[in-house]
């Protein structure tokens, strides 16, 4: 078992765990969209949240596809656009778009159809398997204070919107996004709908 992830923190994260549960897995610091694998690699390839934040969607989708062996399955997982976690997610977005001047592309991983079209280029066919994930916390501020510090994305981003001076006031907005969607007056619960695409490789 191999695993990979931009961020080292996460990397000594999953060496941590693999240790304590006794599991044999080597992990590397790296890119999804230039895996430092050989063709046909795995029979398995897998990745939780991570394959959707490509730069390069077609690349990464591509370097998935290359690990595996003839008939292997690829597996990831998208969130559908719904609910106040995806909210919260597209305000950064729009206020880091508006500080850089400019507004990456987003692919939309969580639609069968796009994922299909790159699926074909392959000869690979794809099938879609519904999730919902309960995220809880004891309190929507305590959830935002958590994700400022761990999350790599807003650990990434919150310095350009520092810079821009926009911070405060979007933090502001999505604390409040927060505890309008909440779903447990006493603590933090949010619904968060996702999709776990399954891309099977050709034999």
């Amino acid at each position: 078992m191999s695993g990979l992830d931009a961020a080292r923190r996460l990397i000594d994260v999953a060496r941590g765990r693999a240790v304590t549960e006794g599991v044999e897995a080597s992990f590397v610091v790296g890119d999804i969209q230039a895996l430092p694998f050989d063709d046909g690699s795995f029979d398995v390839a897998l990745s939780v949240f991570g394959l959707i934040f490509a730069a390069d969607a077609t690349g990464a989708f591509d370097e998935m596809i290359r690990v595996l062996r003839p008939a292997g399955r690829a597996l990831f997982s998208a969130w559908v656009p719904a609910g106040p976690i995806d909210a919260i997610v597209a305000t950064f977005g729009r206020a880091a778009a508006a500080a850089i001047g400019r507004r990456p592309h987003r692919f939309a991983w969580h639609d069968a159809a796009a994922v299909g079209g790159l699926a074909a280029r392959h000869r690979a066919h794809v099938q879609i398997h519904e999730g919902q994930l309960c995220i809880t916390a004891a309190s929507p501020e305590a959830y935002l204070e958590a994700n400022e510090q761990q999350h790599p994305v807003s650990v990434a981003g919150r310095p350009v919107l520092e810079r821009a001076g926009t911070y405060s006031q979007v933090r502001s907005e999505a604390l409040r996004i927060l505890r309008q969607g909440n779903e447990d007056p006493q603590a933090f619960r949010a619904s968060s709908p996702y999709r776990v695409i399954e891309v099977h490789r050709s034999g």
